[in-house]
């Protein structure tokens, strides 16, 4: 009996023992390290299949273990291009930043000096709206122009710097046509010679100097309004806007009366009481 009873537990054993080496030789495959180089094939494999989010794990993995290393660069140029194709821009953009700082000497630094000044640029809002971005992206753009002159996206950071400018330019315009809604002509004032001086290559600069005549008739600085309104016919001759110019001066020259005649009432009053 106890004979009977040892080779069945014998039996048993070697039963448990062969899935368990099965297991644990599928085990060792599946935890195998894989090399740098497996790993970057892995991941840009997951890239090139738009598949980004596994992307990003691998390429994030990557970093760790080949810091520093051959792929170094690549994997931190891809991890931030997998996020800009997600369209989550503020992560891309720091993901390019980090690329540039760590790995300098990289031949890929002005694609990350292009592609984070985009980032930006994609995530400037509607002029009404704050601009920082936009603003961030202006700089950065123009930090690419002057350290890569002859890159290839040269010419479209140009374009999308001459974009991002009139979106400003508007936004300052609207800044001051609120003041003048509200009444605060003399804050107008301000933002209006600010767009004519910042913004001159813009459209909205004529029309700053239309406002600013107007904020100055309004205030009734009758020097100023007269110098602004021959400035305005000197830098455009051919404005469509001349004629409204025109009933600026019919205003100011009835308000110009106006006081002339309460200047000449409150002189005759003053004559009388003494």
């Amino acid at each position: 009996m106890r004979v009977l009873i040892e080779k069945n537990m014998k039996k048993r054993s070697l039963l448990f023992t062969i899935p368990l080496i099965f297991f644990i030789s599928c085990s060792d495959d599946a935890t195998r390290q894989l090399s740098p180089e497996e790993l970057f094939e892995k991941a840009v494999g997951f890239y090139k299949a738009e598949e980004y989010t596994d992307a990003i794990r691998e390429f994030k993995n990557l970093s760790y273990l080949a810091a520093g290393g051959e792929f170094d660069d690549q994997s931190k140029f891809y991890l931030a291009m997998c996020y800009y194709k997600l369209e989550q821009y503020l992560n891309a953009a720091d993901q390019f930043d980090i690329m540039i700082r760590t790995t300098p000497g990289s031949e890929l630094v002005p694609d990350a000096s292009y592609y984070k000044a985009v980032c930006y640029y994609k995530m400037s809002p509607r002029p009404a709206l704050d601009q920082t971005y936009a603003l961030q992206s202006i700089s950065d753009f123009q930090t690419f122009i002057d350290y890569y002159p002859k890159h290839a996206n040269v010419r479209d950071a140009v374009e999308k710097i001459g974009e991002l400018r009139l979106k400003l330019a508007e936004k300052e315009y609207m800044n001051a046509k609120t003041y003048m809604k509200m009444e605060y002509y003399k804050s107008a004032t301000v933002y209006f010679q600010y767009v004519m001086d910042r913004y001159y290559d813009s459209p909205f600069a004529e029309q700053a100097a239309l406002g600013k005549c107007e904020a100055l008739l309004e205030r009734r600085r009758w020097d100023e309004f007269n110098q602004e309104v021959e400035r305005f016919r000197t830098r455009y001759p051919e404005s469509a806007n001349l004629a409204t110019l025109d009933t600026f001066l019919k205003r100011a020259e009835e308000l110009k009366a106006k006081e002339a005649e309460e200047a000449r009432e409150a002189a005759e009053a003053a004559a009388k009481d003494q």
